[in-house]
């Protein structure tokens, strides 16, 4: 191997050292998944995010979500409308920093620190519905997203 191709594969490593320094945290999963139906109340939601996130300067939210009956909606229609009422949610929640009513979590499961994993406590008597969790993260490396999570709880579970 010759001095150039050292040189091509040192500069390739510190490169891919550097990547993650230009990552965000994006989320990679939710336990319950965006859209999912589940029979009973879940105890807590479950993030997964591509690097850690600053839990204490992040927010994380849970709302019930009052959805309409609409007459004739396909399952698509509906979840693209449920959707779209969980942004304008989320916009009031961004808007108020999270200081709304109606919150039905109870709070980080480990409130302190930097995780790529975080646990949003759920009060105990979930009634059947729609349900949104709207979050903000802060990584480690400064950058901020955002999203949301829409699960119903089923009734009958």
């Amino acid at each position: 191997m010759g001095a150039s191709s050292v040189r091509w594969i040192v500069a390739f490593m510190l490169l891919s050292l550097s990547v993650p320094a230009w990552a965000h945290a994006h989320l990679t999963a939710s336990t319950p998944a965006d859209g999912a139906v589940v029979r009973s109340p879940p105890a807590s939601l479950q993030l997964d995010f591509t690097e850690a996130v600053q839990k204490r300067f992040s927010l994380f939210v849970v709302l019930p979500l009052s959805v309409p009956v609409e007459a004739g909606e396909s399952a698509h229609d509906r979840s693209l409308r449920v959707h779209a009422l969980a942004a304008q949610l989320a916009d009031t929640v961004m808007a108020d920093k999270g200081a709304v009513k109606g919150r039905v979590d109870t709070g980080l499961a480990h409130p302190g620190g930097a995780a790529t994993q975080v646990t949003i406590e759920l009060a105990r008597d979930l009634s059947p519905g729609t349900y949104v969790l709207v979050w903000r993260a802060l990584s480690v490396d400064t950058h901020v997203t955002h999203g949301i999570v829409v699960f119903t709880v089923a009734s009958g579970g």
